[in-house]
């Protein structure tokens, strides 16, 4: 399992958002429109 966990740009960052995937390309699929819309962090985990 993915967790992809977004977080707000204040400090200390706030977590806004966290998916589970169970497969890696959703979990890239949604990283990548995070990044492109910016102004924000992510963090990633894979628990197994």
């Amino acid at each position: 399992m993915i967790i992809v966990t977004i977080f707000a740009l204040t400090m200390p960052p706030s977590p806004m958002f966290e998916q589970k995937f169970a497969d890696q390309v959703d979990a890239d699929r949604y990283e990548s429109f995070w990044r492109r819309l910016g102004q924000c962090h992510i963090r990633r985990q894979v628990r197994t």
